[in-house]
């Protein structure tokens, strides 16, 4: 009898970031696989994403895949989004009976106060799996900053809900972070699976929330191995790439400081800014700094396979950064704060080393113009070593699918 999966993901492909994008690639490698898969999302069904499906599901005779979407998983407002869409699906013919019908309920996404009800319309002996892509079981803005108490995480998502809902009073903004993540820490507990996308991060999770102990299982998301096995030749421009938009968690201040001094210092430099969703108000002197709105995969892929740097100076606790890998890969040394979860995913690579203690503007400026004054012998012989060291250590992506896969269903 074929096992039949509901993935339960308030957004997907091409919609979202790197979950996004890991929760397709599961869902495909489970329709190879041969399991019926129901996906329930707020996205609007994709032409392109369409055709990839149907593609899976034909390989095998017994997959299949229903797309479900539900307007009342789309809120922009997580506050809102926690307590309106649960009492709005709860009420859902289509919705119950995917549940009910399901043998695993698989959840990527982070609408946890839906958990009692999926529990409770589930069938006898049905499986709940939850994969971390975020630290929202122990905060509520989802970030991590490397801190020793529950009570500096609470004072970032005081921050957070002020910047969320404009001035509001002391007394809610202390009050909502501490409530919701008391329930993410309850709430997880109805999962019987929890996944991890490293060691490091599943040793945080286990340390703030010790009731998982036993349910967290580790499985490295899955590489772009397709779209990065035949890139260009490693003779490289001086050119650096940021991606991270004008946000301040990712290191947006800096990267600026970083990008000033570099193009003032080395004439041959280029610094593309990209993920803005309008251009910034930022005042320079010349052309060597060129600011770019969100772009396609492909596109970051294109600017990657120029660049040799991927400027990475995120100040926050990053669960799984797939594009510290995506950027090695394709020969562009990724530059950033040494924190466990980086150090774990490039452990064992030259890569290591240039990585920064955390906060040191100064390491990354100067690892960063290091490289781009290296001769294009001496980086094309790095670049390329870190990307064979790199793909020797995580295998095939059939490996690391398999198990994902293992980590679901059994």
């Amino acid at each position: 009898m074929t096992t039949t999966i509901a993935v339960i993901s308030e957004k997907y492909c091409p919609e979202g970031g790197g979950a996004e994008i890991v929760t397709h690639s599961i869902v495909r490698w489970l329709l190879k696989r041969g399991y019926r898969v129901s996906i329930i999302t707020g996205t609007p069904l994709n032409h392109e994403i369409k055709v990839e499906l149907d593609e899976r599901a034909s390989s095998s005779r017994d997959s299949g895949y229903e797309y479900k979407h539900f307007k009342e998983l789309r809120c922009t407002r997580k506050l809102y989004h926690w307590i309106f869409s649960p009492l709005l699906l709860s009420n859902n013919e289509s919705f119950t009976r995917i549940i009910h019908e399901s043998d695993i309920i698989y959840m990527p996404g982070i609408l946890y106060s839906l958990l009692p009800f999926v529990r409770r319309k589930a069938r006898a002996g049905a499986k709940i799996v939850i994969h971390l892509h975020n630290f929202q079981p122990i905060t509520y803005s989802q970030f991590y900053i490397e801190v020793n108490s529950r009570e500096q995480l609470l004072l970032a998502d005081m921050k957070l809900l002020n910047n969320e809902f404009g001035r509001i009073s002391l007394l809610i903004s202390c009050l909502i972070p501490f409530i919701t993540s008391t329930l993410s820490r309850i709430l997880t507990n109805y999962a019987d699976r929890i996944i991890c996308p490293t060691e490091s991060f599943k040793e945080l999770i286990e340390k703030f929330v010790p009731s998982l102990r036993g349910k967290t299982a580790v499985a490295y998301n899955p590489l772009p191995l397709d779209e990065v096995k035949d890139i260009a030749p490693f003779q490289k421009e001086r050119i650096i790439a940021y991606l991270g938009g004008d946000r301040f968690i990712k290191g947006y201040p800096l990267a600026k400081l970083v990008a000033t001094k570099i193009s003032n210092e080395i004439e041959d430099s280029r610094i593309y800014m990209v993920g803005f969703s309008r251009k910034p108000k930022y005042p320079i002197s010349n052309n060597k700094i060129i600011f770019l709105e969100r772009i396609k995969r492909e596109e970051v892929f294109k600017l990657l396979e120029r660049a040799r740097v991927l400027l990475f100076p995120s100040i926050i606790a990053e669960p799984s950064p797939i594009s510290i890998l995506e950027a090695a890969l394709l020969g562009a040394i990724p530059i950033a704060f040494a924190t466990p979860t980086i150090q774990e995913l490039l452990s064992g690579t030259d890569a290591t080393s240039f990585l920064c203690p955390p906060y040191n503007m100064n390491c990354i400026h100067y690892k960063t113009k290091n490289i781009l004054m290296m001769d294009p012998e001496e980086f094309a012989h790095i670049s390329l070593r870190i990307r064979n060291q790199l793909l020797k250590k995580f295998g095939d992506n059939a490996n690391l699918l398999v198990k994902l896969e293992r980590a679901i269903v059994l």
